[in-house]
């Protein structure tokens, strides 16, 4: 039977963990330890309560995958997904790199802290800005991102173009998809609107890094089509982000550039 300090504990650690999963970064069981204040050798009940009781239950990827050796830089062959005494060092290590980027790839982790009634932990604009940088390097690594997140963008940028009202815009006319300006700079979606003036939507999926660098998209869209349209004068320009999912520090982020963030459930999408 799990004791209440070990469900504190684990309450304390997983809005630590989840915000090393956002940042795509691991945790030694030293440092983790450091962070609550105990021993590090005490920590394998709690995380076996996150992995057994929070995690797999609700078919999330189990966060214990971010908590490595500081001697062999994985977890401890007790917290793989499956038996791996008989793999070679070589095999562990490619298994875990797979359970540790399964947990990296995931998107929803402000939704298990909303279920438990946890708050994350907010980041600093400093570290937007990084996770942006990350992100940026971690595409340039692969080519682009994987598969599934492209379709996942375009499920979504299609269902925003047919269905602008969703997020309370009335279109002129039909908004246009891949809109490119005169830089030769490509938006996701532009949208004519009655009184000259114009919208653009930004569509994410719902990584941190990918959604700070969106903010950052959608100001340059903006200047962009203010100099295009108003050529030097003054051209109103509404700028709107849409994603999956988006935490509460990169929409309040967001507003400081005037940018409207929009959650849209993938229920929606795929109705």
């Amino acid at each position: 039977m799990t004791s209440d300090d070990t469900k504190s504990l684990a309450y304390q650690a997983l809005p630590y963990l989840i915000r090393c999963a956002q940042k795509r970064q691991t945790v030694t069981y030293g440092e983790l330890g450091a962070h609550l204040n105990r021993h590090h050798h005490s920590l394998s009940p709690m995380l076996r309560y996150i992995r057994d009781q929070i995690c797999n239950p609700q078919g999330y990827p189990s966060l214990t995958a971010l908590v490595i050796s500081k001697n062999t830089h994985r977890t401890m062959d007790g917290f793989f997904k499956e038996d791996v005494t008989d793999l070679s060092e070589d095999e562990k290590q490619q298994k875990y790199e797979q359970f540790r980027d399964n947990t990296f790839q995931f998107t929803k982790w402000e939704e298990l802290l909303f279920k438990l009634g946890l708050e994350p932990l907010t980041a600093s604009e400093e570290d937007l800005d990084r996770e942006a940088e990350e992100y940026n390097h971690l595409m340039e690594q692969n080519g682009g991102g994987s598969g599934g997140e492209q379709e996942q963008h375009h499920l979504l940028k299609e269902f925003i173009a047919a269905h602008s009202q969703k997020i309370g815009i009335s279109a002129l006319k039909k908004p246009v998809m891949e809109n490119e300006f005169l830089s030769g700079d490509r938006c996701d979606i532009l949208v004519e609107l009655f009184g000259q003036c114009a919208a653009i939507i930004e569509i994410k999926v719902g990584q941190r890094g990918e959604l700070v660098k969106g903010i950052y998209q959608l100001v340059k869209y903006g200047a962009l089509l203010e100099a295009e349209r108003g050529h030097g004068q003054p051209y109103p320009v509404e700028l709107h982000l849409v994603a999956y999912s988006i935490p509460p520090d990169i929409s309040d982020f967001a507003k400081k550039f005037d940018i409207t963030c929009h959650c849209i459930p993938e229920i929606q999408v795929h109705a």
